[in-house]
């Protein structure tokens, strides 16, 4: 059953892959909605197999009758064609044989000690086991995550009035999001992150309103940016696909992928809002090396800037020949309508 998924799951992502590498040349949030249908379609290969009816075709067997030879003569097909041709011929006269006198007398071996038999390791036994053992660890990294995020909420002090408040209702207009997001301000030097999926939470740190206007500006449309387009709930996808199918690398640089054309896509946004490439640049530089967070928390949010993917992200937002455009409704029905086909 784990080899049926696998293979069904590396065919899926292996689509998804060439279909990114055609799209290239295409706005980053396309090949994001790519890597997301191959993750979504990977993870529902498990219940649809349980669940869907199967398709076999009849195996035709057809069998071939041979005539019974004796072993130890050699018989050619010329051989039974003539045999079968020739007469009858009347069955010639035995002539018994005195049995010698060794072979009348029978001498009793002896019996040879019986080797002793290892039975054969059942390695198909470890397999469900180990299987198991995987999926729970990073699912147990991901609910670890999931409580020091709670733990941070709880200290955490929303902003409900002044400038940050007034600034994320009128972003929230520009971007047309239509869910109330909730912001949060922390004491201590972590760096902007958002969670939640129908509750989204975008945290601050805690100097944020000495920030200029500018950077402000812009870190509230990144995050802003990732609420408006479900990032969280394609995270966990990815999440859950890597704790099912944790032996195969390819769902591992699948979920990377995704995180690297998300943080591209945002900041495509970003600019399209109207921030310049090269102050915006700078305030990801900033945030970079004046704000961190921890590993174990990042698994369960989507961190700003992460210093593993800075350079490229920089190099994106400083080229002025990408191509920046979101990825509409007439775009995302199809092609999940396909990648569901596709599954089938």
């Amino acid at each position: 059953m784990l080899l049926d998924w696998t293979l069904k799951s590396t065919v899926l992502l292996v689509l998804a892959a060439l279909a990114a590498i055609l799209l290239r040349r295409a706005p980053a949030a396309t090949r994001h909605l790519v890597w997301g249908l191959g993750l979504a379609a990977a993870l529902l290969v498990p219940p649809l197999s349980l669940v869907a009816p199967r398709w076999q075709l009849p195996a035709a067997v057809s069998t071939i009758r041979l005539p019974t030879i004796t072993v130890g003569t050699s018989v050619s097909a010329s051989t039974v064609a003539n045999d079968a041709a020739a007469p009858a011929l009347p069955p010639s006269p035995t002539v018994a044989r005195r049995p010698s006198p060794s072979s009348a007398v029978s001498r009793p071996s002896s019996p040879s000690p019986a080797a002793p038999q290892r039975a054969p390791i059942d390695w198909s036994a470890w397999i469900l086991p180990l299987w198991l053992a995987g999926a729970l660890l990073v699912l147990g990294v991901l609910a670890i995550g999931l409580v020091r995020v709670r733990a941070l909420e709880r200290q955490a002090r929303p902003l409900t009035w002044g400038q940050v408040a007034h600034l994320v209702a009128a972003l929230l207009g520009r971007l047309d999001v239509q869910r109330s997001v909730t912001v949060l301000r922390t004491d201590d030097a972590c760096m902007p992150m958002t969670w939640g999926s129908l509750n989204p939470v975008v945290l601050l740190p805690g100097d944020a309103d000495r920030w200029p206007a500018e950077r402000l500006r812009a870190v509230l449309l990144h995050e802003l940016a990732h609420v408006k387009r479900y990032d969280y709930t394609t995270q966990l996808i990815a999440r859950l696909a890597c704790a099912v199918y944790w032996f195969n690398p390819l769902v591992w640089i699948a979920a990377r992928r995704l995180r690297v054309e998300r943080e591209l896509a945002c900041d495509d946004l970003v600019l399209a809002a109207g921030s310049r490439a090269s102050d915006y640049a700078g305030h990801l530089l900033e945030v970079a090396r004046s704000l961190r967070v921890s590993p174990v928390t990042a698994v369960a949010t989507i961190a700003m800037a992460r210093p593993s993917q800075l350079a490229n992200r920089l190099l994106a937002v400083l080229d002025a020949g990408r191509a920046r455009c979101v990825v509409t409704t007439r775009l995302a029905v199809p092609a999940t309508l396909g990648a569901l086909l596709v599954v089938l």
